[in-house]
């Protein structure tokens, strides 16, 4: 099946806000009919709680550095490096400077979330501390299994996470 070019000017795409993220998604999966493909921008000392989706995800590091923390695997990754990580995979990551990073991920979801993400929580869904911190703030509840925005949003976390997230 024969699909349409797609050419994007990211200056003209509202960015979603996701943890302290913007992320500009360039192309979901219903463009491309495979994969998804965005870039995150962020300040220092932010990233996602940790969790899993059933999609690869592929982060390039275009700028600044971002700690990663995949599976049993921690490392800090600096521009130039990329990290690939096999669906199903428990990870995090938080932001050792400011930092851009290309993404892209497998078949369909990441798109769909992080649109989902900004608007149930307002886009002030926020970790103070990523992958190897410790400080949070408040939000949507979360237990030791999920974190839930308004009952619509549900990431996987890992057993044992008790932070809580800004809303």
């Amino acid at each position: 099946m024969a699909r349409d070019l797609i050419i994007e000017d990211s200056a003209r795409i509202t960015p979603r806000k996701v943890f302290g993220e913007e992320i500009t998604i360039l192309a979901d999966h219903t463009q491309t009919g495979s994969y998804e493909i965005y870039v995150h921008d962020a300040p220092e000392g932010v990233g996602p709680p940790p969790h899993s989706h059933p999609w690869d995800e592929v982060f390039y590091v275009i700028e600044g550095k971002v700690d990663f923390d995949c599976g049993d695997v921690a490392k800090t990754v600096q521009s130039g490096g990329l990290v690939h990580v096999p669906a199903g995979t428990v990870h995090t990551f938080r932001y050792a400077s400011p930092a851009r990073v290309l993404g892209i991920t497998s078949g369909n979801g990441a798109a769909a979330m992080f649109t989902a993400i900004d608007r149930e929580c307002g886009g002030g869904a926020r970790l103070g501390q990523g992958a190897r911190g410790g400080q949070a703030s408040r939000c949507c509840s979360t237990g030791s299994v999920a974190l839930n925005c308004t009952n619509s949003i549900r990431l996987r976390l890992t057993q044992g996470d008790s932070r809580e997230y800004d809303q």
